[in-house]
């Protein structure tokens, strides 16, 4: 590493491999408090994060299952060799990470147990997770929701209604946390994952709540006495401590999130916001709303965005029109009072199709609300940069569900399928880790012990040998290309899954190569 100096001059190269080495989390925060360059930081950060996706299954497990609260210890063993098989590999199927039957009953009566929940598994990532908000920084606290659909498992008992009503399964509502490491040209935030903030998975009832009462025919003050969906979004807040001093927290959120309590929410936990506008919010001024406001507002300039692939709609670089305004809320009716009155900025964000060369079936147009500074064209370009990382939680459930296919569980009843849940949680975390290591692009060197070396000669000897170091980069890069990744100019950064296929594949290469070793030494 070289010598590493404070502010005050002292060498704490040692202590900085103390920390580096170390394998809980918090040893960035002693990091953090020597006083090192951010560069510096950086650096040492991707390369603890690095280590924390690519450790072995059974370090990773006993980290992140190790300070679970059960009654019985032997459970907690238990679901820690769940947690290293299921991260082993990389799938949700029981019987296909445990194929004996006695490590398969054993974890079917420990999801029966009625205190390992799926709240027991995680919460303790939860609370690692939000003691980084404590530390100095910038944070952006990510929410959405995703749905679970179990229709064709008809016999999983405890499932509620999804999507037209018609499917069942369960909903799962994510806080995905990530840390802005920096900003380039003091526009485009770099982040790195801190872990997730809270997660709940819950199912809607049999019927309607409202009973009889006809859609969109129920009185408010029955609607608002009653439980209502719209609450889970910033429930987590309730629960947060205020931001510390010197301490920035960002609440992202998409349409759903257009919600006035959520504002307040916000607020108490000193948190600022970026959530997409969902509905025509009226304002103090009679006769206008925030969409109109907004539209009303000169142009304040023109930028050029790349959006990402989706379906039926390639990926593209679109030409986008801004303009912001700043509004004052009028305050919504409430059952038991008045709520406090919001002065929001408001972006408007809309795509220009006249030099376009592809046809564009959606053109893109997001009105945000926020309650950051907009007062300049490269303010408003940042909290428009801060909001498109919105898309990592997205990303995070794509790997829930097509990478470890959680909808394609067996499990019989919705009291063993949580634990399995909050497990499968914290393992896509780690895969959707590689993805954004993938796209880095620190030259950081990678160290023999770090990995061993047999995992470098079985790359060597496949790849040829590199003619300097290995970095990170070309280390999963060859990772990758074991797991199908061509390489081609035009094929871009590697994705988690062929990554992850590559590593479990070479894993099982250096597993043979230990077992050799062993039986040549004592055969």
């Amino acid at each position: 590493m070289g010598s590493c100096r404070t502010q005050d001059g002292s060498d704490q190269a040692p202590k900085l491999r103390d920390c580096l080495a170390h394998p809980n989390g918090l040893a960035f925060t002693q990091i953090y408090c020597m006083g090192v360059s951010v560069s510096t930081l950086r650096l040492l950060k991707t390369r603890m994060f690095m280590n924390a996706c690519l450790v072995p299954a059974a370090d990773w497990a006993q980290e992140e299952f190790g300070a679970i609260t059960v009654q019985d210890i032997r459970h907690k063993h238990r679901i820690i060799q769940i947690g290293e098989a299921l991260a082993k590999g990389g799938s949700s199927r029981l019987a296909r990470c445990l194929p004996a039957w006695k490590d398969l009953k054993a974890a079917y009566r420990v999801f029966e147990r009625p205190d390992v929940t799926f709240k027991a598994i995680a919460e303790s990532h939860w609370q690692k997770t939000r003691q980084m908000l404590r530390q100095p920084g910038e944070y952006l606290w990510i929410e959405d929701t995703t749905t679970l659909d179990f229709t064709r498992h008809n016999s999983m008992e405890g499932l509620g209604r999804v999507g037209n009503d018609e499917q069942r399964g369960l909903l799962l509502h994510t806080a995905l946390v990530c840390r802005v490491e920096g900003y380039v040209d003091k526009i485009e935030p770099q982040i790195s994952i801190e872990g997730l903030g809270w997660q709940s998975p819950w199912v809607r009832p049999p019927e309607l709540l409202r009973g009889n009462v006809k859609a969109g025919c129920e009185k408010k003050t029955r609607r608002f006495g009653r439980e209502r969906e719209s609450q889970r979004w910033g429930k987590a807040l309730e629960s947060l401590k205020p931001c510390p001093e010197g301490s920035t927290c960002i609440f992202i959120g998409d349409r759903e999130a257009d919600i006035y309590e959520l504002f307040g929410l916000c607020d108490l936990a000193g948190f600022d916001f970026v959530i997409r506008a969902n509905q025509a919010r009226a304002l103090a001024e009679k006769g206008a709303s925030v969409f109109s406001a907004v539209a009303k507002a000169p142009l304040l300039g023109r930028i050029k965005l790349k959006l990402r692939a989706r379906p039926g709609q390639p990926a593209r670089v679109a030409e986008l029109e801004l303009r912001q305004a700043e509004v004052g809320l009028r305050t919504p009716y409430r059952p038991g009072g008045k709520l406090k009155p919001y002065t929001l900025r408001v972006i408007e964000v809309r795509e220009i199709l006249e030099h376009q060369p592809v046809p564009v079936e959606e053109p893109l147009h997001w009105v945000l609300l926020t309650s950051l500074s907009t007062a300049t064209l490269k303010e408003v370009r940042r909290v428009i940069a801060v909001y498109t990382h919105r898309w990592l939680v997205e990303e995070y459930f794509k790997v829930l569900k097509t990478g470890l296919q959680i909808e394609s569980s067996q499990l019989r009843t919705r009291k063993r399928f949580e634990p399995l849940l909050g497990i499968c949680c914290l393992v896509a975390l780690r895969l959707l880790g590689l993805k954004l290591l993938a796209q880095s692009e620190e030259p950081i060197d990678v160290q023999a012990e770090e990995f061993g070396p047999e995992l470098l000669v079985i790359l060597e000897v496949q790849f040829g040998k590199v003619l300097k170091k290995w970095t990170y980069s070309s280390l999963l890069l060859c990772v990758a290309k074991m797991g199908g990744f061509v390489g081609r100019k035009g094929d871009g950064a590697p994705g988690w899954q062929t990554i992850w296929r590559g590593w479990s594949k070479l894993m099982t290469m250096v597993e043979g190569m230990n077992i050799m070793k062993r039986q040549t030494r004592f055969g």
